[in-house]
């Protein structure tokens, strides 16, 4: 008795062999998949070229945009910008940083934009005051002939990048500037300006031996009695052991701190931080982290005392914003973690406090119920 061929039948060949290669198409389409996502780059952040009027230059910016800005789930946020010098160097780990720290529930600071300046000439910008210096190892060598720029670079930084900055972002206001060693020196200058543009300075290492400590001189006159509207200000140092050529930056700094500790003007607050087992060149790197998270204190919220005081959150970002002198609230992230936290462990009532407050905050995109 012969096979009976039944057309469409599994026993057809022809059924085998478009079932076989349905199989072949989707599995290479999934190893087309994951080879596309393995090529996937991280990217860091974009660049700007930026023409400067003032400068009378091109001027490179990068721009590391916080993780939720593009996030389409949530109300479109404004956030604070911290604007790093010497960006060529510096952008990349400040950005880690700010990520690190303002990531998760128990973040330590806000997502924020982190702006790098790149430099062109470093010497000219950094610093307040036309001097020189006979190199060290060369008397008949002049350094630093083309210094004394810092005025026009705070004019670039302030009425350019700024404004560049505040129209092609979502920024909320709140500005922080980073600087180490000139640029610490830069930082310093313009935090004695008076009336400083930034809510907050991180001043790695300042070069304050400039021109005779030309800085010092003005921090004598500015620190006690200037309105800083409630500015936090970092100031770190190394531990240059082998001081040598540093033994003017080492022993300025220390003046600094001395001045600092002398005044009692209730708009500043500054620490100063002592790093016995950083030198010059690795001391950024743990300052940053260390400096942000005295910006930021007061901001990380534990959100599991809610459940004892339904007040408690808005209390606590009411407190760091009375500190900062600049209005900070819940991110949509927080709020919609915890209503479902309180949801998830069988705290009803938690959960409709928090998310009355969400509601109010991002009415668009808060759920309507529990």
């Amino acid at each position: 008795m012969g096979l009976k061929k039944t057309v469409g039948s599994d026993q057809d060949p022809t059924v085998w062999f478009q079932k076989i290669m349905k199989i072949v198409t989707l599995l290479l389409f999934l190893s087309l998949q994951l080879f596309a996502r393995a090529q996937e780059k991280i990217v860091t952040g974009e660049q700007h070229c930026l023409y400067s009027s003032v400068l009378k230059e091109e001027r490179r910016i990068r721009v590391a945009l916080p993780r939720n800005y593009s996030n389409s789930k949530i109300t479109p946020a404004s956030y604070p910008v911290l604007y790093v010098l010497d960006g060529e160097m510096a952008f990349e780990y400040y950005t880690a940083i700010v990520n690190f720290l303002s990531k998760g529930v128990y973040a330590s600071m806000p997502e924020m934009i982190v702006v790098g300046i790149d430099n062109t000439d470093r010497t000219r910008d950094m610093t307040p005051t036309r001097a020189s210096k006979r190199a060290p190892d060369d008397s008949t060598k002049i350094l630093f002939q083309n210094s004394g720029g810092a005025e026009n670079f705070s004019t670039f930084i302030g009425q350019e990048l700024t404004r560049f900055i505040d129209s092609a972002y979502r920024t909320s206001g709140f500005k922080l500037l980073a600087g180490h060693s000139f640029g610490g020196l830069f930082s310093t200058y313009h935090l004695l300006r008076g009336q400083p543009a930034f809510h907050a300075y991180l001043i790695h290492a300042p070069s304050l031996w400039w021109d005779h400590q030309v800085m010092l001189s003005q921090a004598r006159q500015t620190l006690p009695k200037a309105n800083f509207g409630r500015a936090r200000v970092y100031v770190s140092q190394a531990n240059n052991k082998e001081k040598g050529v540093f033994d003017a930056h080492f022993e300025s700094i220390k003046m600094f701190k001395n001045i600092c500790d002398s005044i009692n003007n209730p708009s500043l607050a500054i620490r100063y931080e002592f790093y016995e087992n950083e030198d010059h060149g690795t001391l950024p790197l743990p300052a940053a982290y260390n400096g942000l998270k005295f910006i930021f204190d007061g901001y990380q919220v534990d959100f599991k005392k809610i459940a004892n005081n339904y007040a408690s959150l808005s209390e606590s970002y009411s407190a760091f914003s009375k500190k900062t002198n600049f209005h900070f609230q819940p991110s949509e992230y927080m709020l919609h973690f915890i209503v479902e936290y309180f949801k998830d462990n069988g705290k009803p009532a938690a959960a409709a406090a928090v998310l009355k407050q969400y509601q109010q905050l991002y009415p668009k995109t808060a759920p309507p119920t529990l």
